[in-house]
């Protein structure tokens, strides 16, 4: 029977990492994409490509505050008893 109790706490604990995971992947994202759209556009540079590190910033500074938000919020969450 002691299997039993540990498979829902195995799971859970597999989809934690999970999740864990796929935040830190979308914070390194967002974080390149900011860094990239900061980057100096070159006086010769195309339009789109102006453009487009503008959307990459604007994008990297979302997903950013975002998960500054996210965090805040979890953390006061975790201050909540059952």
């Amino acid at each position: 029977m002691k299997k039993k109790k540990n498979l829902p706490k195995k799971v859970g604990t597999a989809l934690a990492h999970v999740q864990h995971t796929m935040d830190k992947v979308m914070t390194w994202g967002f974080k390149n994409l900011k860094d990239a759209g900061a980057s100096k556009s070159k006086k010769n540079d195309h339009k789109a490509k102006k453009y487009t590190k503008k959307g990459a910033k604007f994008i990297g500074a979302v997903g950013h505050s975002f998960y500054e938000e996210y965090e805040k919020l979890k953390g006061e969450d975790n201050n909540v008893e059952e």
